[in-house]
């Protein structure tokens, strides 16, 4: 056991975060779609699940988001990828469900636009509430692209500075109504944290934090995950980021064999392909006749629904969304720029 730099492979891609990929989407689908603990229990063990997934899903888009702009530093390739590997399955997702729920405008213009995370009256639960995730996503990549635009690459150095800010105020202004919690001004704590571990990860002077984020006993931090996404302590939710956040570093800077075979597993690497597909598909399974009965035929039900999710995920990852995403790379690559004079922004960053 040693500490170290993890390699990266041609593209930047640290192999061990589809590992944490795919955790976090199956804790997702675990927490939608298998009851974990009965209603009455004093530990809804399932919200817990969910809370952990969604904070470790704010964590790595944080940090690829930030690592894709501060090592390829062209704002119009990272939004037109990001637009075609994001929108055509949302969009088609929601031309199919809600022409079955709603003829209401402001309804279509809310998701379609993605803000309906500010009118929650609007979603439709459990059909398109999970498309608030979505929402603070797109809304992030908004933001950070036009920040990179307008100020460079130094700026993302104030990105730490933002997460202090935004976690400071959750603690002192604790949202105390549950439509808040999907807002986008809210849950960017739990982002920006993810971008402080990339610059962590990226700068070269940072080796000293990475040290220190390796040395943190393992044994510490996934209860401490645990505990913060755990409903009955709330005040302490500025505390999940950080956690969440603290235990990928860890297991990014402290080389434990067992660690690094279990999230580079095969296993782990197709559930992460499919992630997106797997988190945006997942509800329409749950609907209908699969949806019908009481409690315990609807969960006798889920295998099939289970079965059903990988099956369309499947279907949409390799003969749907595969297509976007290559046009989305193939328009990217007319706006690439020339490559940049040796400089500040100009660098290889040696990893």
């Amino acid at each position: 056991m040693h500490l170290s730099t993890p390699e990266v492979d041609s593209k930047h891609r640290l192999k061990a975060l589809d590992g944490w990929r795919a955790i976090s989407i199956l804790l997702i689908l675990v927490t939608h779609m298998v009851p974990l603990s009965p209603r009455s229990w004093d530990i809804p063990i399932n919200k817990c699940t969910g809370n952990i997934g969604m904070s470790l899903f704010f964590i790595l888009s944080g940090f690829l988001i930030t690592s894709n702009l501060y090592l390829r530093g062209d704002t119009v390739t990272f939004f037109i990828r990001r637009l075609f590997r994001i929108l055509p399955l949302a969009w088609l997702y929601l031309l199919i469900v809600l022409p079955f729920l709603t003829s209401d405008l402001a309804t279509w213009v809310a998701h379609l636009s993605f803000s309906v995370n500010y009118f929650p009256s609007l979603f439709f639960d459990p059909v398109t509430l999970h498309f608030w995730s979505l929402c603070v996503e797109l809304h992030f990549y908004l933001f950070i692209g036009l920040m990179f635009a307008l100020f460079g690459k130094r700026s993302l150095y104030a990105l730490p500075l933002l997460w202090a800010t935004a976690s400071i105020r959750t603690i002192l202004f604790l949202p105390t109504v549950s439509d808040e919690w999907m807002t986008t001004h809210i849950r960017i704590d739990e982002i920006l944290a993810g971008c402080t571990l990339a610059l962590i990860h990226l700068d070269p002077h940072a080796q000293r934090i990475r040290q220190i984020i390796a040395r943190i006993p393992l044994l510490l931090l996934v209860p401490l995950v645990c505990v913060a996404s755990w409903t009955r302590f709330w005040d302490f939710y500025w505390l999940r980021g950080i956690a969440a956040m603290l235990l990928i570093g860890h297991t990014l800077y402290l080389d434990r064999p067992w660690i690094s075979k279990a999230l580079e597993s095969a296993f782990l690497f197709v559930i992460a392909e499919l992630s997106y597909a797997l988190y945006v598909l997942h509800p329409i399974t749950m609907i209908g006749w699969l949806g019908s009965g009481d409690t315990l035929v609807r969960y006798l039900k889920r295998p099939l629904c289970i079965a059903l999710t990988f099956a369309l995920a499947y279907l949409s990852t390799h003969y749907f969304e595969a297509r976007f995403i290559a046009l989305g790379k193939t328009l990217a690559g007319r706006f690439v720029k020339k490559e940049r004079p040796s400089g500040t922004d100009g660098q290889q960053l040696q990893l």
